[in-house]
Parts: structure tokens; C-alpha cells; sequence
């Protein structure tokens, strides 16, 4: 915070991947513990700290490292296109963006690590 006042704030990074398989979670789902959530739906968890986006199409798996808990939301990467048949929605992929609350003053800083790593699904 440069400022000479309290920075009082919502803090979120949005990381968007393309993901085949939309709400099939035979397919493709984002894991939180040992829930499974679509890909083809919005929504929030309170206290993440590690979760992973699974493709079984695909077999692999990414795992998400937040250094500090935070709010995580989550929705999916479908633009409305134009085909023949008129106005569609099309998945692509899905959104996750983990949020923080944050209160600085003035001159303090805050900083935290998100960790990113990709796997086949048959390893840790």
C-alpha cells in the first residue's frame, strides 16, 4: 500500500483453462477435497488451500497451491456462439479464481504463492 491510508480490498487472480467434458463428471471435474464439481457450473467454497482440475479425457490433472486461504470461485468458459441453429452456448473450459479480503496500511505489503503443477492422473 503507497498510500498514507488503510487499503481496505477484494483481491482475486483468474486463471482460465480450456477443458473438455462440460458437466459430465464421469469426464472432467475441479475437485476440493473429496468433492467433485462440474465444470459447467458457477460457484464458491470458503478456505481453499490446494485443489485440482481433473480431465480423464485427457489423464492428467492440475493441482492449485495457495499459500493463503482464500475464497475460491468457479465457473465455466462458455461464450453464446452463432452456428446454424442460432444462439448456443459452447464450453471450453473453466474459470477458477481465488479471492482474498485484504486490509493494508499505509506502507505494508502482502504477498502469497499460487503453485501450479501438471500431472497424469496415474501419478501424486
Amino acid at each position: 500500500n503507497n498510500s498514507a491510508d488503510l487499503l481496505e480490498t477484494r483481491f482475486g487472480v483468474e486463471m482460465a483453462f480450456g477443458f473438455d467434458g462440460g458437466d459430465n463428471l464421469e469426464y472432467c471435474y475441479l475437485k476440493h477435497y473429496d468433492q467433485r464439481l462440474s465444470l459447467g457450473q458457477s460457484g464458491e467454497f470458503g478456505n481453499a488451500t490446494e485443489y485440482h482440475a481433473i480431465s480423464k479425457i485427457r489423464n492428467f490433472k492440475i493441482t492449485f497451491a495457495l499459500s493463503e486461504p482464500a475464497t475460491l470461485w468457479r465457473f465455466p468458459l462458455a461464450p453464446i456462439t452463432l452456428s446454424d441453429g442460432g444462439f448456443e452456448r459452447v464450453h471450453q473450459g473453466v474459470v477458477t479464481m481465488p479471492l482474498w479480503n485484504l486490509a493494508l496500511n499505509a506502507g505494508e505489503s502482502w504477498e502469497f504463492d499460487v503453485k501450479l503443477s501438471i500431472k497424469p492422473l496415474n501419478q501424486s
